[in-house]
């Protein structure tokens, strides 16, 4: 915060976080999730409300608890034939406001992602991403959105 005047108070962030990966041949698994909690997290969220020059909904609702995950499936194809490619399918999950330490949590950022795509390597180090999915909010009335993206990747070791 710039102004640390209107707040008292430490808000402390704990992060867990569990990684897996399994590759058996062209089959590859993976996941990862992430629980978090921050403590005072209402007085945060108070103390964001009276900040000058900030009109309503410029802020957001902190939670005092949170999670998100991935869990991704995949078959490299270069097993099979002389591509390099990997497709996949994977699901995305985020809920920042899990929990709120009084009230209601919003359900605005509860976000999940499906999504399909392929991986394309160059060359061992470069990866080319092509993916396409439906983003949805846990909130009815915001309608689900369609995406595509495409990203260059770069792998290196130390």
């Amino acid at each position: 915060r710039h102004k640390s005047n209107k707040i008292n108070v430490d808000g402390t962030v704990s992060i867990v976080s569990v990684a897996a990966a399994y590759v058996e041949g062209p089959w590859i698994l993976r996941g990862q999730y992430l629980y978090g909690t921050l403590s005072d997290s209402d007085a945060i969220t108070q103390a964001n409300k009276t900040t000058p020059g900030l009109r309503p909904g410029n802020f957001a609702q902190l939670g005092s608890q949170s999670q998100a995950f991935f869990v991704e499936a995949g078959i490299d194809l270069n097993h099979f034939t002389s591509l390099p490619l990997t497709v996949f399918a994977n699901i995305d999950y985020s809920n920042p406001l899990m929990e709120v330490e009084t009230g209601t949590a919003t359900q605005r950022f509860e976000n999940t992602w499906t999504s399909v795509g392929i991986n394309y390597f160059p060359i061992p180090q470069i990866v080319i991403k092509a993916e396409a999915g439906l983003q949805q909010v846990a909130v009815a009335s915001i309608p689900d959105t369609n995406f595509f993206a495409l990203g260059v990747g770069y792998q290196f070791s130390l």
